[in-house]
């Protein structure tokens, strides 16, 4: 069985999306923040949803490909719900061949924090 990696997802080329104009202001700041990091390849917006179980599905924020080929899922929250955390901590457990990294900010710094398996 084949595992879907970094690469895998860049054949995939989902369509431009247009979503950038749909995110909220957390989300916009971090996305200009995502699109200055010269070590970032791509970034996709909202253009993957992953199924966790039966009728239980989670869409991160942003999908960053980056220039060594690993891909890392970014959610954005100022404040976050229990079911949201489980969701994530779910999705890092089920696909942990991709990074996870919850993204807040606090008093005006950006804090990134890694969500593991």
């Amino acid at each position: 069985m084949r595992l879907l990696n970094a690469y895998n997802l860049m054949i995939l080329k989902p369509a431009p999306t247009k979503d950038v104009a749909k995110l909220n202001k957390l989300e916009t700041s971090w996305h200009l923040i995502l699109r200055c990091n010269h070590s970032i390849e791509a970034i996709y917006v909202q253009a993957f949803t992953l199924k966790l179980g039966d009728d239980c599905r989670y869409t991160p924020d942003f999908l960053a490909i980056n220039k060594d080929g690993s891909a890392t899922f970014y959610e954005c929250k100022g404040f976050m719900r229990d079911d949201a955390l489980v969701k994530l901590k779910v999705a890092a457990r089920q696909f942990s061949m991709f990074k996870f990294v919850l993204v807040t900010r606090v008093k005006g710094t950006w804090v990134q924090q890694e969500i593991s398996a």
